[in-house]
């Protein structure tokens, strides 16, 4: 009997696939999405088989419409949970994760992530925690928790080695490769890029050979040692030629480009930025177009060609606003959601503390009562000798047991009410509007005219060269602007004072 319903299933959907192919074959126009959508519609269809629909379908608009691909996924999802299919809520929950990180909300695919973890734990998927675990760490990144991001970087090393997985682990050392060049520890960064090299030369993965040497010439880029990050740089264009990765060699095309530019090699720096900006313009893709572009104003306008440095600042300008005000909406809600995460854990820790105290509160009593319990039986072995004597140690016992009880009881009621004064606070607190909703920043002294230019210019993400550039000073005028600033936003960094410029600039059109 459970092979004929298992059977039935099956030959419903061939049948039905055999109906889409000939109705695909018989009308071109329809799609892969609309077969899936009426497969979705069809009444009576095994779970399974819908679930698996909502997936595939997610995975068809995902980059298209990642906000469809949400329900998609949050439909499958409610399947998978109502019929316990862990596989399926796995799938869910990984696809929830990246989605959430997508929108910004870092504590959302934080959830999703440790959920994705769990199943893959219930399911001994252990070639699947590396996965996880990296996109935990790269969340971690995202919200400033690097020791945190750290050590799911260094845990995934270690699953990678008892697996065997060298693919993986070489991923692995590139990613921490790049967690350390973001940090500017440029020694730590070339040490782990090494070790991924070194993988993927002795398995052949040119793939992963190609962005290792460009990550590579980055670092070395940053160093000022141009010669040895052109050298990278074309290892891994040569690469990406021979596989036809598009955007990659757009990448390393005008990364080239830009050694060639410092190097004062103005032909050479033209012909691989215009090859770059064409496979960026004919690929859509956004980045590697901006990126190109900058490099070929620089270029016309080091040869004076004005009119054609003019066109192609225009498109950097244009492209560089429009990834910027994304970035700057993205930093602005990943500030809120770091905010929030970090109240939480605040909560949690309070909580801790509280049981920490009931339970050494806890412990004393019992001490206590042990004590009192030694009492008696000294009392008993006191009372063979001496009937009198017993009588005034028991009453003697009990008045002062009496008043340490008394007086325990006093110390866990006042540590009590200080634990639950300060956990009302707290939450009084928590319950405070966000400092998103309603902006009145304060300035520890008022800036001048210049440093708000500069402020501005931070907001836009320029670089000290460029606002040095736009405002006709020096660099270093500039950095001393920048450091006086940090001071009177009291910020750290460029990432923080450009956060508290967007805040400024919306307070003040308020």
């Amino acid at each position: 009997m459970y092979r004929l319903r298992l059977v039935f299933p099956v030959l419903f959907v061939l049948g039905y696939c055999f109906q889409l192919s000939y109705s695909i074959a018989q009308n071109p126009n329809t799609t892969a999405e609309d077969s899936l959508l009426r497969l979705i519609n069809l009444q009576g269809i095994e779970d399974t088989i819908k679930m698996d629909a909502y997936y595939h379908l997610a995975g068809l608009v995902v980059y298209r419409n990642p906000d469809s691909a949400e329900i998609l996924v949050s439909d499958g999802m409610e399947i998978s949970e109502k019929i316990n299919d862990l596989d399926g809520m796995g799938q869910a929950y990984g696809w929830m994760g990246y989605l959430k990180a997508e929108k910004g909300d870092i504590s959302g695919a934080l959830a999703y992530n440790l959920k994705s973890l769990e199943v893959a734990q219930k399911l001994n998927l252990k070639a699947e925690y590396p996965i996880i675990l990296n996109n935990l760490a790269n969340l971690h990144v995202d919200l400033d928790n690097d020791e945190q991001a750290l050590q799911y970087f260094l845990e995934c090393v270690t699953i990678n080695k008892e697996l065997g997985n060298e693919k993986s682990l070489a991923t692995n050392y590139n990613n921490i490769g790049s967690f350390y060049r973001q940090a500017g520890n440029f020694e730590r960064a070339l040490e782990y890029f090494r070790k991924s090299l070194s993988i993927r030369t002795k398995i052949d993965d040119k793939y992963g050979q190609s962005y290792t040497y460009s990550n590579m010439g980055t670092v070395f880029e940053r160093m000022d040692e141009i010669d040895t990050a052109l050298y990278y740089y074309q290892k891994g264009l040569k690469i990406r030629r021979d596989l036809n990765l598009h955007r990659g060699t757009a990448a390393s095309l005008f990364k080239i480009a830009k050694i060639y530019l410092i190097k004062n090699q103005l032909n050479l720096a033209e012909k691989f930025a215009k090859e770059s900006n064409e496979i960026a313009k004919t690929w859509e893709y956004t980045y590697e177009n901006k990126e190109s572009a900058k490099v070929l104003y620089a270029i016309y306008k080091a040869k004076n060609k004005l009119d054609q440095a003019l066109f192609y600042h225009e498109i950097y300008t244009e492209l560089h606003d429009s990834i910027n005000s994304i970035e700057n909406q993205r930093a602005l809600i990943r500030s809120k959601y770091q905010f929030e995460y970090n109240q939480k854990h605040i909560l949690d820790s309070l909580e801790k503390d509280k049981i920490i105290i009931e339970n050494q509160l806890l412990d004393k009593e019992n001490k206590v009562k042990e004590g009192r319990i030694s009492v008696q039986r000294l009392w008993l072995t006191i009372a063979v000798l001496s009937i009198v004597m017993l009588i005034i140690l028991l009453l003697a016992i009990r008045k002062n047991s009496a008043v340490r009880m008394e007086n325990l009881r006093a110390e866990v009621k006042l540590r009590l009410n200080e634990t639950l004064k300060l956990k009302s606070q707290l939450e009084e607190t928590k319950s405070v509007q966000s400092p998103f909703e309603n902006l009145n920043l304060v300035l520890q002294d008022k800036l001048t005219s210049r440093e708000e230019e500069i402020l501005d210019a931070l907001v836009l993400g320029l670089s000290n060269k460029e606002i040095a550039e736009k405002l006709f000073l020096s660099v270093n005028t500039i950095k001393t602007h920048i450091l006086s600033l940090y001071t009177k936003l009291d910020v750290n960094n460029r990432t923080q004072a450009a956060v508290k410029g967007s805040l400024l600039r919306i307070q003040k059109n308020e």
